[in-house]
Order: C-alpha cells, then sequence, then structure tokens
C-alpha cells in the first residue's frame, strides 16, 4: 500500500455525496468537523509525526533511544487501531526494522514488508489468537539487551493475543471471555480479570523482553488513558489476582468459571510481573498515547 493511500485511512471519503441533498451546508460544515477528530485520533498520522530516524537512532516524540551497531528495532502490537501505526512505522523506519509481529482483526487487509501479519478474532479469541500471542512471545524471547520494541498493542488486544497459562485450556479461556462480556461490566472490570489468566497480559510480555527497551504507541479507548487497561502486555499491571477474584464474585460468575481458572486464579502464577523504570506520558488528550520504559530489573 503506498504511503499516500495510508495518510487517508482516517478521513470521510464520500464527503461530497453527503452534502449533496438536504441542508448541504450544515451538513458539510458537521462533516468537517467531524474529520478534524478522525485525523486528530489517527494512529498512523500521530506515529509519523511522533517517530523519527536520527543519526545516533530513533527519536521518538522528542526523545533519542540510541541505536549502536548490533543492537535491533522490533515492533510488536495486536488491536483494532494497530495497522495504521504498523503502516507508519514501516513507512518511516523502512529497513531500520529487525523484526517483528501484528495481529490484526479478520478483514482487514495489511501490506507490510518488515512486519509479520496475523489474523484473528474479536471479540472473542478464536485458536488464531493463540497462533499469533505464541509467536509474540517467541519475538519477545529473542529481544537482546540495547534492542528496542516498539510495543503498537491497541484496543482489542486482549482477544486477538489470547495465550492461556499452564492448566488452562483454549476452550476454558474462550468460556472465560464469554462470561465477562455477557455480564455488561465495564472494560476496567473485564480487562482486571483477563490480565491474570494469561501468559502475556499483565506486563509479562514485557518481562520476556527484558531487559530490552520497549516504547508503547497506542490509541486509548479507555476513559482515563490508564495505560494498563489500554495495552496490558506491554506495561506494568495496576491490578492484583485479589482484584480479579473480587470482579467474578462481585458480579455472580465466580461459580460459572471454568475449574481450571478459577485452580489458576488461587495460584502464584496468577500474579504479575513488578516492573519497574517507566515513564509515562501523553501525546494528545484526544486519544493518541504513548509511555515508554525501561525494564532493568524485574522483581
Amino acid at each position: 500500500m503506498a504511503q499516500a493511500a495510508r495518510n487517508t485511512r482516517a478521513s470521510i471519503r464520500n464527503l461530497d455525496q453527503l452534502c449533496s441533498h438536504g441542508l448541504d451546508d450544515f451538513r458539510r460544515d458537521a462533516l468537517q468537523i467531524a474529520q478534524v477528530g478522525l485525523q486528530a485520533c489517527d494512529g498512523g498520522r500521530a506515529t509519523r509525526e511522533a517517530v523519527s530516524l536520527s543519526p545516533g537512532g530513533i527519536t521518538i516524540d522528542g526523545t533519542e533511544y540510541p541505536l549502536a551497531e548490533g543492537q535491533r528495532v522490533f515492533v510488536l502490537g495486536a488491536g483494532k487501531a494497530t495497522l495504521p501505526i504498523a503502516e507508519a512505522l514501516e513507512d518511516v523506519l523502512g529497513d531500520r526494522i529487525d523484526g517483528g509481529a501484528v495481529i490484526l482483526r479478520r478483514g482487514e487487509v495489511a501490506d507490510l514488508d518488515r512486519i509479520e501479519v496475523y489474523i484473528a478474532d474479536h471479540p472473542l479469541p478464536t485458536r488464531e489468537s493463540v497462533e499469533g500471542a505464541l509467536r509474540l512471545e517467541e519475538l519477545a524471547r529473542e529481544v537482546r539487551e540495547g534492542d528496542l520494541v516498539l510495543a503498537c498493542f491497541t484496543g482489542g488486544s486482549s482477544a486477538l493475543a489470547s495465550l492461556p497459562p499452564t492448566g488452562v485450556t483454549f476452550e476454558d479461556k474462550r468460556r472465560l471471555h464469554e462470561l465477562l462480556l455477557g455480564t455488561g461490566m465495564p472494560i476496567s472490570d473485564v480487562n482486571t480479570v483477563r490480565k491474570h489468566v494469561s501468559t502475556v497480559k499483565g506486563g509479562r510480555l514485557a518481562a520476556k523482553i527484558a531487559p530490552g527497551r520497549i516504547v508503547n504507541l497506542t490509541i486509548s479507548d479507555v476513559a482515563g488513558n490508564v495505560p494498563d487497561l489500554v495495552t496490558d502486555p506491554s506495561v506494568p499491571d495496576t491490578s492484583t489476582v485479589k482484584d480479579a477474584i473480587a470482579v467474578l464474585n462481585d458480579y455472580g460468575i465466580w461459580d460459572q468459571v471454568p475449574a481450571s481458572v478459577t485452580a489458576h486464579l488461587k495460584s502464584p502464577a496468577a500474579e504479575s510481573p513488578t516492573q519497574s523504570a517507566w515513564d509515562l506520558h501523553t501525546l494528545a488528550n484526544s486519544g493518541p498515547i504513548m509511555s515508554r520504559g525501561k525494564l532493568p530489573k524485574l522483581l
């Protein structure tokens, strides 16, 4: 896909047709306002504005990440808004990207050269979600000290990248997702549970990347822009297993959860890894947010 075509992804492409009847002047004004909003939360545009090559490495939102000889760059991600970010990274960084993988929603068409593409399903995980998540794990384990990982996890990644922990079957994990979504609980509570029944969520993917460096490029679809509710595989978890169990009890579904899941939640393996040395900031209040962090030590 040409870069020019990618730059028009977040746009109203039939503006003239929509303004061809009714109160056309008012329609055009309203649609042009909507167009400005679309552009403001366009992940591809935000990425191109924030990321650039520099003589000594890669500059992201004014901060340079030095790359010595032999230090590599990976792109890892999953989510409904991940594709434009990945496309922009390839456009800007080109062959400076050494590898990577993203998991996209079925129906999306990607034209990426340096980044592998996996297609899975949303809102419930499928076997393809497991396949893609396994590849993310493989690449995370290849990261060495000094390497830079550009993580582009966005809303929907919990289903698209779904890998159950040891002792929990895929069928049981999918059933957990069904129960959570069926209650109508807010996404904050849904993710509080899902982060503790996974091998990639809750910062577990970041733990596998350490001691590599991570910069997160994401689009927030959660009120308050809480990082681990938006991009939980690659930032520290702010919830506990006790919180997850409380959610299941509060909504009256603990007894409906598969036995393998409840057994896991009662085990030490359900606690998320603790990470340190993170610097978080917002690119735009309307949506795109970035976090950057180095993981020199996992406690």
